[in-house]
């Protein structure tokens, strides 16, 4: 008979460290999770690129849905105006079509097939660009002279600062393409 407690008790405590082995494994990988989480709450959600938004604002996730407007007629003149060229060639009719379609504001909203709201956005140098991306794909953005370029994380906004690094040390309207194609939008630095 002690001899079968024995055995009892050998299993007994071996089904005790088996039990033991997996609430330590468990614990582990909940550490893990948490760890991610906490990890991602407090990473970067910038590029790290020298002329990409800077940290600020309220940058993070995007929620929700956003009603994209169709593009007017005064805001497709001026994306046809910049993709010819004729902000270079006449520019003091390029900037009145600017300030005839401009929409004066901080926050661009991005969506699906680089849908753009505001199309022209006016905003003062020193001030800050809310990017809202409320499609599920990131989006690459770029100004066509080449001072600005970064990528728009999916369901992400970041803030782009209007400075010179950014923007020149001028003001003036800038032509941006989304995932390479354009001009799909103008943005007007304004003093």
């Amino acid at each position: 008979m002690e001899l079968g407690t024995q055995e009892n008790m050998q299993g007994g405590s071996s089904l005790g460290k088996k039990i033991i082995m997996v609430m330590l494994v468990i614990a582990v990988v909940l550490l893990y999770f948490v760890y991610r989480q906490v990890a991602n709450d407090t990473a970067p959600t910038m590029p790290t690129e020298d002329t990409a938004p800077s940290a600020g604002g309220v940058p993070g996730p995007v929620t929700g849905t956003f009603n994209f407007p169709p593009v007017s007629a005064d805001e497709r003149a001026v994306l046809d105006m910049a993709a010819n060229k004729e902000d270079q060639t006449n520019a003091a009719a390029y900037m009145q079509k600017v300030a005839q379609a401009a929409k004066e504001g901080g926050e661009l909203a991005l969506g699906a097939k680089c849908a753009l709201s505001p199309v022209v956005l006016k905003v003062k140098m020193g001030g800050e660009i809310l990017i809202k991306n409320y499609d599920t794909v990131p989006h690459a953005f770029a100004t066509l002279d080449g001072t600005l370029s970064f990528s728009v994380p999916a369901n992400e906004s970041i803030i782009a600062p209007v400075n010179a690094a950014n923007f020149g040390a001028t003001a003036g309207a800038h032509a941006y393409s989304c995932d390479n194609a354009g001009p799909a939008g103008i943005i007007w630095v304004s003093e």
